[in-house]
């Protein structure tokens, strides 16, 4: 038993050939049951680097691979074979009902025959026994025929139904309009008759209401009448009568002059722009980013003296709204807010006038640069909260022809700038803002309060320009602002023709009247005052070489005049910082002159509120 069992146990084990038998029986099984597809690779590139493709490699490989040998003897044959059966169920579709009721009872072969006749597919196509084999082309058109009929069919089967749908819901909906519509018009009809009958009611109640409210009416227009006509009687005795300010004597006398005052200039040099514009963009400020934080309130409580508050005042001042080391000054502020209410306030001050006005406060602050901060003051403090329209209006044109003549401190600068761009009223906002920018604490005051170019601009919010003649003829129109200086206009216009040196240029202003010769620091616009200088007014000191095309003394003004202002300005810096006791610019002006005898002192002004006497003749 031993001896079996040890001869069974070799026979049944295994060694490496019966594995692989095994192996390779069972591998065998698996590729039978199975339908395997060879992949044949292609190597790109014989260095196997990606992205790199050779052309001969490759045609070689496909070449000795039989790849195109099958290819072309592919085309040359019938690539796609079907059987009839195959055939017929799927290309069927493709013919008429009449040919399919034909086809009926018919053999399979006769079947495709007569479906293939009605192809026009030519002689793409080869009968076999069991199976009908197409070119590549045929399958192509038989394709294309049949995705063209099926695609109709669905067209067509989609058209019914949704026709179908469609009138269905277009019934169940007329039905429902149906019902809707008579339960509408009944309860309409239920509406009407109810509203009708509380209408009648409401009628009633109406015309005995309307009755009782005219009475009641006129009984309350009655009381508000005498209300209103007792508060204007209260506040006429309470506001304080203008008329009763009393007027410096030189404007008292300048205002009896100008009614015949035969502004020629003005006539002919005011108007619409019609020849070329020539813009001139002068450098201004931006405004800060902080400037949000300098509201005018702040600078009020901060410089304010404590007997004032922000508020608009309704009697003049009796003290400056600011400290002043000196005496006169604290005078002068407070003679300055005086005429600051009567143009405010007094409406009988318009054109010539009212400008004549304005530029006598501006001129006092000129002369008196200290004045500034304390005019500026008194104008916001006048224009704040003031619900009077032409005293408002009044106000800030006044501040924006003294933005025009002389720039804040830098103390109040920003606080300014703040207070305009927040509540100016009527467009003054960004016209003040703009001549702010436009100029700086660091700007010289002008010489000579604004022209009437400058008031009428800034009635009107226009922008103000000149006409320029250059030597060789042509004529433009150059814009200005008020703070042009003669060497930024005279750079422009070189700059404008072309010009190689725009440094030995220089302006000439020209009248009907007047021709003067500006110097390259004085302001343009500084020209035109001059020569509107009104009768009797303040003199001007300007550096402007000044030639009169008439007699000289017909002007009131001597032949080197205003030579001899110009050679005074000269002197200015240097007499003011040097002691009182030494000759001031008008005796030296005297002394350059030839004149050592002084002259007369000038006759007494008259008395407040009286006219003074014209005159004596040139």
């Amino acid at each position: 038993k031993e001896s079996k069992t040890k001869t069974m146990s070799r026979r049944k084990a295994k060694t490496v050939a019966s594995i692989f038998t095994q192996s390779l029986s069972k591998l065998i099984g698996n590729m039978s049951k199975c339908h395997p597809y060879f992949i044949r690779c292609i190597k790109p590139n014989k260095t196997k680097v990606p992205l790199e493709f050779d052309d001969h490699m490759v045609m070689e490989q496909l070449r000795y691979s039989g790849m195109l040998e099958t290819i072309r003897i592919r085309r040359a044959g019938y690539p796609v074979r079907l059987t009839f059966a195959d055939f017929i169920d799927r290309y069927s579709v493709l013919c008429s009902a009449r040919q399919s009721m034909n086809l009926l009872g018919e053999e399979p072969v006769a079947q495709c025959q007569k479906i293939v006749e009605g192809l026009d597919i030519g002689e793409l196509y080869k009968f076999g026994n069991s199976k009908i084999f197409f070119k590549e082309a045929a399958e192509l058109q038989m394709e294309d025929k049949r995705s063209q009929k099926l695609n109709g069919a669905v067209t067509v089967i989609q058209r019914v139904m949704k026709g179908y749908m469609a009138r269905r819901r277009f019934l169940s909906m007329k039905l429902a309009a149906v019902r809707i519509q008579a339960f509408v018009r009944s309860t309409i009809v239920r509406r009407r008759y109810l509203k009708v009958r509380q209408g009648i009611v409401r009628l009633q109640a109406l015309v005995r209401m309307r009755r009782e409210r005219k009475r009641y009416l006129l009984e309350l227009e009655e009381i508000k009448r005498i209300a209103a006509e007792e508060k204007m009687a209260a506040e006429k005795a309470e506001q304080f009568n203008v008329g009763l300010l009393e007027v410096p004597s030189e404007l008292a006398f300048t205002l009896h002059c100008i009614k015949d005052w035969n502004k020629v200039h003005i006539k002919e040099g005011l108007g619409e722009v019609k020849s070329k514009l020539m813009e001139y963009i002068q450098p201004s400020r931006t405004l800060s980013d902080s400037i949000n934080g300098f509201g005018f309130q702040k600078f009020a409580g901060a410089y304010f003296k404590e007997e004032h508050s922000w508020a608009r005042a309704k009697e003049p001042l009796t003290t400056s709204l600011l400290k002043h080391k000196d005496t006169t000054d604290e005078q002068q502020a407070v003679k300055i807010f005086k005429l600051i209410m009567r143009f405010m306030e007094d409406q009988s001050y318009k054109g010539v006038t009212e400008m004549v006005l304005g530029n006598s406060i501006i001129h006092q602050v000129l002369q008196n640069p200290g004045l500034a901060e304390e005019v500026y003051s008194q104008l916001c403090n006048q224009t704040w909260c003031n619900k009077d329209e032409a005293s408002s209006y009044k106000g800030w044109l006044l501040l924006a022809m003294l933005a025009s003549s002389i720039p804040p401190s830098h103390t109040m600068d920003n606080y300014l700038i703040n207070y305009v761009s927040s509540y100016g009223v009527n467009g003054y906002a960004s016209l003040c803002q703009q001549k702010l920018l436009q100029s700086s604490p660091n700007h010289t005051p002008r010489s000579c309060p604004p022209c009437s170019l400058e008031w009428g601009a800034a009635r009107e919010h226009k922008s103000m320009a000149l006409l320029v003649r250059y030597p060789d003829g042509d004529v433009f129109s150059v814009m200005v602002n008020s703070w042009t200086t003669a060497e930024e206009l005279a750079k422009t216009l070189a700059d404008k023709k072309g010009l190689a040196s725009s440094d030995t240029w220089s302006l000439t202003f020209e009248s009907s009247e007047v021709r003067q010769e500006l110097s390259g620091y004085s302001y343009v616009l500084d020209s035109i005052s001059l020569i509107e200088h009104p009768p009797g007014f303040y003199p001007y000191t300007t550096p402007c070489l000044t030639s009169w095309k008439e007699d000289p003394q017909s002007k009131g003004m001597s032949d080197g005049e205003n030579v001899n202002t110009f050679l005074d300005s000269l002197f200015d810096p240097l007499l003011n910082e040097i002691d009182e006791c030494l000759l001031s610019p008008d005796e030296l002006g005297k002394s350059i002159k030839g004149i050592g005898v002084p002259p007369p002192p000038p006759p007494p002004p008259p008395p407040a509120g009286s006219v003074p006497p014209p005159p004596p003749p040139p």
